[in-house]
């Protein structure tokens, strides 16, 4: 099968595209900005709460306590149009040190 030169150029391009627009919001402070950020933000929270997936409690003293981040991702449909906003938060497991936090 030959691709022809023109496909191939605007297949490049969309996909450059989706890789700026996948790394746009990449700080919280700048997603805070966007409406539709916030909502997919509070929507996650509220499907966690519903879900009880997390419970907050407070951290024994022998504990030492490790941050979260929010990740965001951006989906785009088959004409490379943005189809959803997904955000996701995650705990920083990776600060932790074996033996010291964990065993």
């Amino acid at each position: 099968m030959i691709l022809k030169r023109d496909y191939l150029k605007k297949k490049m391009k969309l996909i450059w595209l989706c890789l700026l627009l996948m790394i746009l919001f990449f700080y919280f402070e700048e997603a805070m900005k966007s409406s539709k950020w916030r909502d997919t933000m509070d929507s996650k929270i509220k499907a966690i709460e519903k879900n009880e997936t997390w419970m907050l409690t407070d951290l024994p003293a022998s504990a030492t306590k490790i941050g979260g981040k929010w990740v965001y991702e951006t989906k785009f449909n088959e004409h490379g149009e943005i189809d959803k906003y997904k955000a996701r938060f995650v705990a920083k497991g990776y600060v932790q040190q074996h033996g010291i936090d964990y065993t």
